[in-house]
């Protein structure tokens, strides 16, 4: 079981995921993290990936989710309950443009949406801490594989 010495927080994952490449590509994910530690979540998460190839162009779309399983523990504590309740919706479309076959540029914009009573896992700021905000994120990346 690692351990984060600055925030003494112990951490155990468990994840299970599956990838299908063809072509058409199928990536699904899903994991478990238990924390033990002032202002730590449990959380679950997993994600679905789906895209198709053509020739140096894979568009895809992906639709993820992630939820804090422990909240009850923070239900007294506001600072703690902001910082570590997490839950939250993506939903994500791109594509990647490989330039070789170990780097690739990809394009990538994501939705973000059901957080309930909590920032969905992004920094508070301002009045972001709102129940059931939103937040789209667009991002240009370069991938390479060293």
């Amino acid at each position: 079981m690692p351990v984060f010495p600055i925030l003494n927080i112990k951490t155990n994952f468990t994840g299970i995921g599956l990838r299908y490449d063809s072509g058409l590509l199928v990536i699904t994910e899903v994991t478990q993290e238990k924390n033990e530690g002032a202002g730590s979540a449990d959380l679950i998460s997993g994600y679905l990936t789906l895209g198709y190839r053509f020739d140096q162009f894979l568009p895809y779309i992906n639709i993820a989710r992630q939820f804090s399983t422990d909240d009850n523990l923070r239900k007294d504590n506001i600072t703690l309950a902001t910082l570590a309740n997490r839950q939250r919706n993506a939903y994500s479309v791109g594509v990647k443009y490989y330039l070789s076959s170990s780097i690739a540029l990809k394009a990538d914009v994501t939705y973000a949406d059901a957080f309930g009573n909590t920032t969905g896992g992004f920094p508070p700021a301002g009045n972001f801490n709102k129940a059931n905000q939103s937040v789209t994120v667009y991002s240009l990346a370069v991938d390479a594989i060293f």
